[in-house]
């Protein structure tokens, strides 16, 4: 099975819009692709937010649920069903570790392959992808969970990781943040991210570095047992 623990990669650069085709809202004021940009610069802005990620990776179902806030540092908690149970993932900045409060956390390379290729889903790049489409088409509005949005379809590339065209679809709320967000991404899969509440109260503790082991530690650690079971 390939691992990885990156998502889909960095997005295409956004392609400027043809002033004269762009399309514009009913009032002729603000183009679709103002309103996506405004969408994820917003997005990007907000102190917290709550979200749940479904979907499939590698044939397997994914549920995961993400919490994120802003301060003191930019801190992501994201929680995922695996065969072996609950799989806690925590990134601040370029460090990341996987564990929990019980067990223990393990701090984890950049370059290393632990994490199922598709199911590490950062809301904030994945939104960064919409900037590279030119195709986005405004199709309604729809009520999703309860929230009146507009729906807006399109596609986008990613070409780094060999995809051409991205489908997607994105249900925008009345106050310019996303509600709900889906794409279909590696080999087919299709994921969905659920936005469940932004800036309200949320709480994610990293730990403190006595409570870490480093990946190379670890290694270590099962070599010397290796070792002493050879020699037995």
């Amino acid at each position: 099975m390939a691992l990885t623990l990156t998502a889909c990669g960095g997005a295409e650069e956004a392609p400027e819009p043809d002033t004269q085709e762009a399309s514009t809202d009913s009032a002729g004021s603000e183009s679709i692709f103002d309103r996506i940009r405004n969408l994820v610069e917003d997005t990007q802005q907000v102190d917290s937010y709550r979200a749940r990620v479904t979907g499939t990776s590698e044939g397997e179902p994914l549920d995961m649920e993400i919490a994120y806030v802003s301060s003191p540092e930019p801190t992501m908690e994201m929680v995922m069903d695996t065969p072996e149970g609950a799989m806690t993932i925590l990134v601040r900045g370029s460090e990341m570790l996987m564990g929990s409060a019980e067990e223990g956390w393990l701090r984890l390379d950049a370059g290393e392959e632990v994490i199922p290729q598709g199911s590490m889903q950062d809301p904030f790049e994945e939104l960064d992808h919409l900037l590279a489409s030119d195709d986005v088409q405004e199709e309604g509005t729809e009520e999703i969970n309860g929230v009146p949005t507009t729906r807006y379809t399109g596609t986008y590339s990613v070409e780094e990781a060999g995809l051409r065209e991205v489908p997607f679809t994105l249900w925008v709320r009345e106050d310019g943040l996303p509600q709900r967000y889906r794409f279909t991404g590696f080999e087919g899969a299709e994921m969905t991210m659920d936005f469940l509440e932004f800036n309200s109260e949320v709480s994610v503790e990293f730990p403190s570095d006595d409570q870490i082991l480093d990946l190379s530690d670890l290694e270590a650690l099962q070599g010397l047992g290796e070792l002493a079971g050879a020699g037995a």
